[in-house]
Parts: structure tokens; sequence; C-alpha cells
């Protein structure tokens, strides 16, 4: 096989496993874990707003940010959420690891969750219909 071929099939496989883990996992059990661990922070919309998030030495991350989402793999927003935040200032991160707290599939369920701030929603994403009012 050539390269290019091994590439594509890998390309193929990678994206139907991660179709079928997505269509796998319990999206209502994502949204409720979001809003316990993440939205207090990141706010309910994702966008970095949460009550507590403003005591906070960093603005939480914003997930409707889709230009700086995109810059992030699904391998370090999952190693964000397990292990803790990058630290700051030298000093320990404000965001917590959730490694004691949720399973690494619960971990990977929040990376899909975080990541469908970004995907269109009927064509028009859900940041996009936020700013336009057509998502309330």
């Amino acid at each position: 096989m050539k390269p290019t071929t091994i590439g594509m099939t890998l390309a193929v496989v990678c994206t139907l496993a991660t179709s079928a883990y997505a269509q796998a996992f319990d999206w209502a059990a994502a949204q409720e874990q979001f809003e316990r661990y993440c939205a207090p922070c990141h706010g309910s919309t994702g966008a970095g707003d949460g009550d507590l998030g403003a005591a906070l030495r960093r603005q939480p991350r914003d997930f409707t940010d889709c230009a700086d989402m995109a810059k992030s793999s699904d391998d370090v927003l999952f190693n964000a959420i397990k292990n803790g935040g990058e630290p700051v200032d030298g000093q320990q991160s404000d965001m917590p690891a959730m490694r004691k707290s949720l399973s690494d599939d619960e971990i990977r369920a929040l990376v899909l969750r975080v990541r469908q701030f970004c995907l269109p929603k009927g064509g028009i994403s859900i940041a996009h219909q936020r700013e336009s009012g057509l998502g309330k």
C-alpha cells in the first residue's frame, strides 16, 4: 500500500471509531456532568462566563471560541480534564483534576460534549446561534 492510501485508511478508521463512540455514550449523562463539573466556571453556554469563573486567576476557557478550540486536540482536552489545567504564574491551576471523580469514558464524553459548542446545529454553529439570538 502507498503511504497516502495508508493515511487515508487510518483517517477513515479513526473517524468511524470516533463516530461509533459518540453514538455509544449517554449524551444526557455527559450534559449532566458538564453542568455539575464544568458549568460553574465555564458557564452553561460554554462561553467561560460561569459564576465561579469570575474569581479565578485566569478566565475559564471559552468553548464557543471555535478558532481557539480547533487548536487543541481531543487528547489535550482529555488530559486537561483528567489532570487539571496548566499552572498559572508558577502556581497550581485553578482547574481541578477530575481523575478521581470521573472515569476515562466519562472524561471522553465530556470532551465530546465540549466539542458540541463548535459543531453545526442545523448548519449554524451554537456560538453563532447564541450571538444572533437564534439559540434562545
